[in-house]
């Protein structure tokens, strides 16, 4: 199993030890490293995951398109009548390699721990294809920002690996934040307010 540590640097690297962990070892430690993030995840989404913006869907759809962009993630489709854009970006994009390597250093001792000290994560996550879903809801005078993301590792997903499409939850608030940052920044431009959080009663029609 040594071709393991030589050629599986993605997102992950491996300590391999013992030398004798299996493809299935490693399928089941990221299983349960996804599981982890997942749930830590979704206890946070609500703070990072939408924005209400005080401007109609199609010039929303617009700005979102050009913040996207401006992250380093090129859009690949939008649909207008969905309201839904799809852009992708190889890691760490949108993070900088700096703020990736402090995800790296905080999550760490996590990722050892649940796989028995055979993971951990790489500073170079290059391997990593991260596609970004983008939904814009509303009419005319508002419209609300649904953001949604998926990893994957088409190289070594083919030679049987099962890598986790769910990121470090640090990782997640930190690209985030910055999504809706810039986001704030081209709204301003064109004299439209920053982005707002979404209120308890609030609700949105297909744009």
């Amino acid at each position: 199993m040594v071709w393991l540590e030589r050629f599986f640097v993605p997102f992950f690297s491996f300590l391999l030890l013992n030398g004798c962990v299996s493809v299935a070892d490693l399928n089941y430690s990221s299983s349960k490293i996804e599981n982890a993030w997942l749930l830590e995840y979704q206890k946070i989404e609500d703070s990072f995951r939408t924005r209400v913006v005080e401007a109609s869907a199609s010039e929303t759809f617009v700005q979102v398109k050009k913040t996207l962009v401006d992250l380093g993630l090129p859009v690949v489709g939008s649909d207008t009548a969905d309201g839904e854009i799809y852009a992708q970006g190889i890691a760490p994009a949108p993070l900088t390699q700096d703020e990736w390597e402090l995800v790296a250093k905080i999550e760490n001792p996590r990722v050892k721990e649940l796989s028995d000290g055979w993971m951990y994560l790489n500073d170079d996550p290059s391997d990593y294809m991260l596609t970004v879903k983008v939904t814009v809801l509303g009419g005319e005078n508002k419209s609300l920002v649904i953001l949604d993301y998926e990893l994957s590792a088409p190289k070594y997903e083919a030679m049987g690996f099962q890598m986790p499409r769910v990121a470090p939850p640090h990782a997640v608030a930190l690209g985030s934040t910055r999504f809706w940052s810039v986001l704030d920044k081209n709204l301003n431009k064109n004299a439209v307010a920053p982005a707002r959080k979404k209120l308890k009663n609030e609700s949105f029609n297909q744009a």
